[in-house]
């Protein structure tokens, strides 16, 4: 009898343990998938502005999509464009290796990426030229060195 109270416990405490495991599971994917529906929702209406080059309105957007999902090259990307497209070239240039790390392969993102070294290349350009005569030779040298760079371009 003993033998049989026992089981019967043992089966009724696995029940629990399976139900309640069960439960916990269902209740952290629905909060996961709930989260991720957010953060959809942030991306598009952030995608939405940049669309129409309203980035001062999208860059809000998609820090915040980024706070809630730090691991999506998309967002990260889409980010560093709006920053880039603001003015913050190195900023960009840092998310859009991030995003690289996460995804090596993220063809828009390494275009991107380049598109941001030439321009930062351009604002070193009119750095220098802005420093006039004490900075002539490095202007020249840096201009010689894009024109160079611009001709390997087939």
């Amino acid at each position: 009898m003993t033998k049989i109270l026992n089981k019967t416990l043992l089966l009724g405490l696995m029940i629990v343990m399976i139900t309640t495991s069960s439960a916990f599971s269902l209740g952290s994917s629905s909060s996961s998938s709930s989260s991720s529906n957010k953060t959809d929702k942030l991306f598009q209406e952030a995608k939405s502005h940049v669309d129409q080059d309203e980035f001062a309105k999208a860059l809000p957007l998609l820090e915040k999509a980024h706070r809630r999902n730090k691991k999506d090259a998309k967002i990260l990307n889409l980010l560093a464009y709006t920053q880039r497209n603001l003015g913050e070239i190195d900023l960009a240039i840092e998310n859009y290796h991030l995003a690289l790390k996460i995804d090596p392969n993220f063809a828009e993102a390494r275009e991107y990426l380049g598109e941001a070294y030439l321009q930062a290349a351009l604002r070193e350009l009119e750095t220098l030229k802005s420093y006039g005569s004490r900075a002539e030779e490095e202007y020249n040298e840096l201009k010689e060195a894009i024109e160079e760079v611009s001709l390997k371009v087939k």
